[in-house]
């Protein structure tokens, strides 16, 4: 204690105040002796949004490493670079290639190896959603037509079969998107769901079974995310009365506390948490949030059955990290219980990799670094 209290408090106790009054006037001044009562406030650095090429276009790195899927076993992620697959084994690091183009036919052209999704049953298969360009046998003009094509491809090369559905002739589909390979299927009967532009029809949600060559009546039309183990479901159902999006895990349904794009969503691999990767609604181009994660605690959920859900944690890769993902999607995909793997990268970077991000925020490291 400073002299100069030392001394006030000799002078209270001559001054005939009683003791206990002492005792208060002691502890203040003790208080007041202290530099710092509480820790000092860390104050996030604010990072400027991206710098635009021109208006509307910002600068695309190149290679781009996105679109990353792990495999049911934990062992492995695919992801897309250069418009091609590669094949992340995530103990020793390495990576291999996927060449699909050498597997096409000489009038097919690879054009992208765009999205994937893994054999519940089988780690050595995996499906491929490709964009191609097919030159048709009897057609007189050398010229390609667009198609998009379905491959299921087995890492060992005992596999190569194309189940796009032959609805869509040689060429392959206008578009379809997939949401699942489904847990429930099985050995000579695979079962997935998607959403198709069918010929004559509008288009519809369905599941596809390749072995028969059929689409089959689907009840989760509005199906987003299904869990490794088939416990957890996660649906985008659609508007309310109030516009306002409506959503539901395993027929429960709500909404969130605020309105959002959806654009990828990632169950750990037990199911606990659901990883959605979304576009806040913003004010402004200066404090847009651009790229967000939300975090959801499912056995919370499910517990407390709430109409609207806040997220248990949201990262936001511009104020959290500095980084952006402004050509694709971060995709944050769970590659363990509590750590994802994000596609990101800083403003004015020429190459954007996969990075480790944890679902309580912290920035992990680098995950790829090649090709």
């Amino acid at each position: 204690m400073k002299t100069s209290n030392k001394k006030y408090l000799k002078k209270l106790s001559t001054m005939g105040f009683t003791p206990w009054l002492i005792v208060v006037v002691t502890i203040l001044l003790l208080l007041t002796d202290c530099e710092h009562t509480t820790p000092p406030i860390k104050e996030v650095p604010y990072c400027p949004p991206p710098v635009l090429n021109w208006a509307g276009e910002w600068k695309a790195p190149s290679p781009y490493h996105a679109y990353q899927r792990t495999s049911y076993d934990g062992k492995n992620l695919i992801f897309r670079s250069y418009g091609k697959a590669y094949l992340l084994n995530l103990k020793t690091n390495v990576v291999e290639y996927i060449d699909l183009q050498s597997k096409l036919p000489d009038n097919v052209k690879l054009t992208s190896a765009g999205y994937f999704y893994w054999c519940p049953y089988d780690n050595n298969r995996v499906l491929i959603h490709a964009v191609t360009s097919t030159d048709l046998p009897d057609d007189s003009i050398k010229r390609y037509y667009y198609g998009q094509n379905l491959y299921i491809v087995s890492l060992d090369g005992s596999e190569f079969k194309r189940v796009t559905p032959s609805i869509y002739g040689l060429i392959g589909a206008p578009g379809f998107y997939i949401y699942s390979w489904l847990p429930e299927s099985k050995p000579g009967y695979d079962l997935i769901q998607m959403t198709a532009d069918v010929p004559g029809i509008n288009t519809i949600a369905k599941l596809y079974i390749p072995q028969t060559d059929e689409f089959i009546s689907s009840e989760n039309d509005k199906l987003r995310a299904i869990s490794k183990n088939g416990n957890y479901y996660f649906f985008e159902i659609g508007r309310n009365a109030d516009a306002k999006t409506v959503c539901g895990i395993n027929g429960n349904e709500f909404v969130f506390n605020e309105e959002m794009g959806l654009d990828y969503c990632s169950f750990s691999p037990s199911g606990k948490y659901l990883a959605l990767t979304v576009s806040p609604q913003s004010a402004s181009w200066a404090d847009r949030r651009f790229n967000e994660i939300w975090i959801i605690n499912v056995e919370k959920f499910l517990v407390e059955k709430p109409d609207t859900l806040a997220p248990d944690k949201i990262i936001n890769l511009r104020h959290d990290f500095c980084m952006y993902a402004m050509v694709a999607s971060p995709c944050a995909e769970f590659i363990s219980e509590t750590v994802l793997a994000v596609a990101m990268y800083k403003d004015g970077d020429d190459k954007a990799y996969l990075w480790k991000v944890g679902i309580d925020g912290k920035l992990l490291g680098q995950l790829t670094f090649e090709p």
